[in-house]
């Protein structure tokens, strides 16, 4: 509680640091000495208190129809304390965090790389599976389960009469083959 002037009228607590501020005292900072020479009512700063140097957060507000303020701060020190405390515990979690985030990336990185190479190993196999089986002048046919024609190559077309589409999707029977062969081939 200060006067008009800002001197001190009372401190709770009464010591701070050790120190001991008298009744009257105008020992103020000169943030509080610019607001009250401005005559605003209510304000809230930030200042260093002169009698100890501690940075405080600082809220006044003067009393109406009488000749006194209240100013009530607390230190940074104060209201920092517990989040200083935790910031270890936060930073770890913080850590821990992207370690398992980085992890992940790095597994699903690794999956990703390792399709890419299948997908590349695959498509060689089937470029030279297609080159062997487009360039042979033997008979070569692949076919599904269900004996369905999946691939026939340029010499077994040329051999058959057939076309492609004539042939692709089509059993032995459908595709007009003769019985015999139908049975060899079904075994």
């Amino acid at each position: 509680l200060r006067d008009r002037d800002g001197g001190f009228m009372v401190r709770h607590p009464e010591q701070v640091k050790g120190k001991r501020l008298a009744v009257g005292s105008l020992d103020i900072s000169t943030e509080l000495q610019s607001i009250l020479q401005s005559g605003v009512s209510q304000q809230t700063y930030v200042a260093v208190a002169p009698f100890d140097r501690t940075r405080r957060t600082l809220t006044f507000r003067r009393i109406q129809d009488a000749p006194m303020i209240v100013v009530a701060g607390l230190a940074e020190d104060d209201y920092l304390a517990q989040w200083r405390q935790e910031r270890w515990k936060t930073l770890g979690w913080l850590g821990f965090s992207l370690f398992v985030l980085w992890g992940g990336g790095l597994v699903l990185w690794r999956l990703w790389r390792g399709r890419e190479r299948s997908a590349h190993a695959l498509a060689t196999s089937e470029a030279a599976f297609r080159s062997l089986a487009e360039n042979s002048a033997d008979y070569i046919m692949r076919y599904d389960r269900q004996h369905r024609h999946t691939y026939m190559n340029p010499a077994g077309l040329k051999v058959s009469g057939l076309a492609a589409g004539e042939l692709i999707g089509k059993t032995h029977h459908e595709a007009g083959f003769p019985e015999d062969l139908c049975l060899l081939w079904e075994q």
